[in-house]
């Protein structure tokens, strides 16, 4: 189960254990989808989970690494997640992968260009999405 949490510093979510999701990226198509996420313990999360207006449900787990402070978007109705930080030593090291799930499978598609970010954006204006922004190893 995982709750929706807003507060003055964005949206988060929690978990059925109560702990705090940190950054945690959601998308929409027909249903909002949560992907990865990190305890405060340092526990990195691949798994998705989707919210169809009514419950919560398990989708599938991510491509590995888990990961936190990703970016997320969509075309069409295919997810694109990209980059974000999977504890990688040293700090910060996030990565450059981006991975598409169609609702059933997940690809891996081109990387991000270096260095890999995490702590940032991603939208999408008809068919191209765009990241902006962010933390990168140099800052």
């Amino acid at each position: 189960m995982i709750t929706l949490v807003r507060n003055s510093s964005g949206a988060f979510c929690r978990n059925s254990n109560g702990d705090l999701i940190q950054k945690s990226n959601i998308v929409t198509t027909n249903i909002a989808y949560v992907f990865g996420g990190q305890r405060s313990d340092s526990l990195y999360y691949n798994n998705c989970w989707g919210y169809n207006g009514s419950s919560w449900n398990f989708e599938t787990n991510m491509p590995s690494p888990g990961r936190s402070s990703l970016a997320a978007s969509t075309i069409g109705s295919t997810a694109y997640i990209f980059g974000g930080y999977d504890g990688g030593i040293p700090y910060p090291d996030p990565i450059r992968d981006c991975d598409s799930w169609n609702g059933s499978s997940w690809s891996n598609e081109v990387d991000m260009p270096s260095p890999g970010r995490e702590l940032f954006a991603a939208s999408t204006i008809n068919t191209t999405a765009y990241v902006f922004g962010g933390l990168t190893n140099t800052g």
